[in-house]
């Protein structure tokens, strides 16, 4: 059994989750992410009661199967807008990471990160594409299909170094990011047009990543 840390409730011992995702498209599954690197598929319409209740709700189990997992505190565990078949990892071990959900055993790719990553999100406009908040307040826009772990983008950190600990894509105008640090800063960059437009090869490009678990 994979190794994790457990909280313990009275008589109940449950895995510390911090990240959850629903697929876009069968909102029936979802994903999650705990504190000790595990990733687990999981359902809603799985009827495998705990014996547990919660007030007058029994506590049925969601895990469906687990995902080949990291050694770091997962920061995001998201299924992709742009294929139901694909999730997108990134934890505190500093590791990107592209899964088919057709081989949850092993990652389809993997980008090492040189800077420690402390916060992760799925571009909303390009498929292949992953913003990463890092330790030394920079930003840094990866692609997925990276062999290498040189990003795209990188954003400056502003002139007083913090902590990157959130930032959102503007789903009404994808050019735009924001970005909040440990100092309580809030930053809105404006992204080049390179950085938003899909590439004309791009969904082609994570569909032959995802169809090499056939190979």
């Amino acid at each position: 059994s994979q190794d994790v840390p457990r909280t313990r409730f009275g008589d109940t011992v449950g895995v510390p989750i911090t990240t959850a995702s629903f697929n876009q498209e069968d909102s029936t599954l979802f994903v999650i992410g705990a504190e000790g690197g595990g990733v687990f598929l999981c359902s809603t319409t799985l009827e495998v009661p705990t014996g547990k209740e919660f007030g007058d709700i029994r506590v049925m189990r969601c895990v469906t199967s687990a995902i080949a997992p990291h050694t770091g505190r997962i920061l995001i565990s998201e299924f992709s807008h742009h294929h139901r078949n694909a999730i997108v990892t990134a934890a505190s071990d500093n590791q990107i990471r592209l899964y088919s959900v057709l081989q949850p055993n092993k990652p389809v790719n993997v980008i090492c990160s040189e800077e420690n990553i402390t916060c992760t999100q799925l571009s909303p406009s390009r498929p292949m594409v992953v913003a990463t908040g890092l330790a030394t307040g920079e930003v840094a826009l990866h692609d997925l299909g990276s062999r290498n772990s040189q990003p795209v983008l990188t954003i400056p950190s502003a002139e007083k170094p913090s902590s990157v600990s959130t930032l959102k894509f503007n789903r009404n105008n994808m050019a735009l990011l924001a970005v909040g640090d440990q100092l309580g800063r809030v930053s809105i960059w404006q992204l080049p047009e390179y950085a938003i437009s899909p590439l004309s090869t791009e969904m082609t490009s994570l569909l032959n990543l995802l169809d090499t678990v056939n190979e």
